[in-house]
């Protein structure tokens, strides 16, 4: 009883991860994918869920923060406005 618990508890982990990187390969630009197209990538992480999880997510994406250039900011430091404290 307590081994099957585990098991359905394991299986439920790893469906949960593999959903998740499934979506996270989709949503992924093209741009910022490496080594082969994002159709042979999503091909092999549903052949084979575990290890093209592992792979998607070590070697599958460019790395955001290691992109360079400048910040460019949407709004103001400071709001300006009329009124008081």
């Amino acid at each position: 009883m307590l081994m099957t618990l585990l098991v359905v508890v394991l299986a439920g982990i790893v469906a949960l991860l593999w959903w998740g990187v499934l979506i996270d390969c989709a949503r992924t630009p093209e741009e910022q994918i490496r080594f082969v197209p994002k159709l042979l990538w999503l091909l092999f992480l549903l052949h084979a869920p575990v290890i093209g999880g592992l792979a998607w997510t070590y070697l599958g994406k460019t790395n955001r923060t290691a992109t360079r250039g400048p910040v460019h900011r949407t709004e103001p430091l400071v709001k300006s406005g009329s009124g008081g404290i």
